[in-house]
This record gives structure tokens, sequence and C-alpha cells, in this order.
């Protein structure tokens, strides 16, 4: 598991000047990116090409980045993931061990339970997007 939450986060320290996420957004650029790793399933998170124009973003997930954006440095919690309450328990985090993410991440060779596991990721997306108001760009 810590193999996994290091491939989810790209550093601890925290930018002043970091690009301020909507949950709306979050989810959008989380569904591109899984979008784009079905598409691409042997290539990893961070050979994604939108890292270039999101540089500013300290989490390799835009939800995490939300989330980490919404506590204000205080004790990681998930609480605030746009995706929260998706992960089939109450409380789980994409980190528990049946979720689309860690399915993805341990998948390595496996390509074809890689694309799977990245249309679930998909499928949460989009779900969590209809589920927004419309026009709904709050924080």
């Amino acid at each position: 598991m810590n193999s996994i939450k290091m491939n989810s986060i790209k550093m601890n320290s925290i930018k002043m000047n970091s690009i301020k996420l909507t949950r709306r957004t979050a989810l959008e650029l989380t569904k591109e990116l899984w979008t784009w790793l079905a598409d691409h399933p042997s290539a990893t998170k961070s050979m994604w090409p939108r890292w270039k124009e999101l540089d500013e973003m300290m989490a390799a997930c835009p939800c995490c980045e939300y989330d980490e954006q919404q506590r204000e440095l205080e004790t990681p919690s998930c609480d605030n993931c746009p995706l929260a309450g998706r992960w089939g328990l109450d409380n789980a985090q994409c980190t528990a061990t049946y979720t689309p993410f860690v399915r993805w991440c341990r998948a390595s060779s496996d390509l074809a339970a890689k694309v799977r596991a990245a249309q679930d990721m998909v499928r949460l997306c989009d779900e969590a997007l209809a589920d927004l108001e419309p026009g709904d760009e709050s924080d």
C-alpha cells in the first residue's frame, strides 16, 4: 500500500500559487486523466500530457489536489475528495484494496485489467459529475 500512496503524491510541500480547483473541475480533470490512461494502458499517471499545463498541482490526482486545498494544511483525511463515498464502503478511500485505483496500480503488466480499472475510474467520475447541481462551480 505504501507504493500506491507514493504514486498518488508528487510532493508533500505546499506551493503558495497552486491552481485552485472547484469540485467540478477536479472531477473533469480526473475523468480526463483516467480516460487517457484507459486509452494508453502501458502508460503511468505521470506520463499524462496535461501535467505540463497543471504543473502547479502538488498531488498526482486532481481529486486529491481538491481535497488538499479544501482542508488547508489539516491532517489528511480525504473527507473533501469529490469521489468520497463512491468506493463501496463507508469511509473507504481510493487506496482501499478493492478500488479501481488500486486494481489499476496492481495490474502493472496486465494491460486489459488496467483498461478495465481505468474505465471504472471514468465511470465513478461520470457518476459524481452527474450528481452535481447544474452550473455548480463551488469550492
